[in-house]
């Protein structure tokens, strides 16, 4: 996202001419919008940047160390068939193997246990599990059943892939007509005088919100749509200015319309500090609509952020804990490997299997 331009209403210089409130108002509002845009963009490359070392480097760890554990089960099930293994051994053996392989299977993928699973619960696996599996109905839920690395550094770490803000802001033009909708088909209409004045009053509102946003509009295709432009080069320069216009329509984005307007000279400080306060207020109106989407944006790439990381959210500029607990997790897992590639060696005797189990103590 390139630098974008504060919007505001400068204060005169002459005393005695103090900003009105829905000016001071205004700069409150286009102030905080140009923090929220920051932070959401500091968020977005955080999360893009821990998630890419999560599926380059974790992923790969954490399938070789899976692979490792599902070679661990399968040395259980040949000690369970040893004609030398005790009643209580093969008991230890079973709850180990179902223990490990359920995990490996369920959470891993890997199918290819489910014979050594079966073998040892005589339901089966996938009637163990039938019915498990269903789709979380909340972001909520969606982020509980991820792993927690905090209590597991080995746990699955699958990644959705497409990353980005699931409260993207609709147009105005849209809002304004689903409320239109959802009003009209309410059973209970207003009855009474005030609420009828009431509900006229919000109507008014909403359309001219969508007309504030449609003259800022306007007037930027009627100086930069490109079709009638003879020139080429200034009909590329104006189509990816339009592009730009376009885009801040669509989403109801006004202070990308400003932004616009002053960046190409339609509007200056006096045209702002001259508006009167009426349709300041409009503006303000937007604006604060704009707040609350962004402020849910960026909720939701706190969660997001939490979520591929198993830890709670925190500011985007301590991604430095998350890089430090990243490598911390790295180093777990490469040395647990390196200790279940000697363990294998270890428990394929017999004598060290028994040793081994004497120790294990089921649940």
């Amino acid at each position: 996202m390139s630098k974008q331009q504060l919007v505001r209403i400068s204060i005169p210089e002459k005393a005695g001419h103090p900003l009105s409130k829905p000016q001071k108002e205004f700069n409150r509002l286009t102030e905080k919008i140009s923090e929220l845009e920051k932070e959401i963009e500091a968020f977005r490359q955080t999360t893009s940047h821990i998630q890419a070392r999560m599926v380059a480097e974790y992923l790969p760890l954490l399938r070789k160390y899976n692979l490792l554990r599902a070679e661990l089960v399968r040395v259980f099930d040949r000690a369970h068939d040893r004609p030398d293994t005790t009643t209580s051994e093969k008991k230890k053996l079973a709850d180990l193997i179902l223990a490990i392989a359920f995990e490996l299977i369920d959470q891993h993928g890997l199918d290819d246990l489910k014979a050594i699973y079966d073998k040892y619960d005589s339901d089966g696996f996938d009637t163990t599990t039938a019915g498990d599996h269903s789709l979380p109905d909340t972001p909520d839920e969606a982020a509980q059943m991820l792993p927690d690395s905090r209590s597991d550094a080995f746990a699955d770490s699958r990644l959705p892939m497409e990353s980005g803000g699931a409260f993207m802001p609709a147009t105005q033009e849209k809002a304004v007509e689903k409320s239109r909708i959802k009003t009209g088909n309410r059973k209970d209409k207003p009855t009474t005088a005030r609420q009828q004045a009431r509900e006229a009053k919000k109507q008014l509102e909403a359309r001219a919100i969508t007309k504030t946003v449609r003259m800022l509009y306007m007037d930027l295709v009627k100086t930069f749509h490109p079709d009638r432009e003879a020139d080429e080069a200034e009909k590329v320069r104006k189509t990816g200015i339009m592009q730009r216009v376009t885009e801040a329509y669509e989403t109801g984005d006004l202070l990308a319309l400003l932004r616009l307007q002053l960046e190409f000279e339609r509007i200056g400080q006096a045209d702002l500090k001259n508006l009167a306060d009426e349709p300041l207020m409009h503006y303000n109106k937007i604006l604060r609509q704009q707040v609350g989407e962004l402020e849910q944006e960026l909720a939701g790439l706190h969660q997001y952020l939490a979520a591929i990381s198993g830890r709670a959210a925190m500011p985007a500029n301590q991604a430095t804990g998350l890089e430090y607990q990243l490598n911390t997790d790295l180093n777990t897992l490469r040395k647990s490997s390196k200790i279940l590639k000697n363990d294998l060696k270890i428990l394929a005797d017999s004598a060290q299997m028994k040793a081994f189990l004497k120790t294990y103590r089921m649940a």
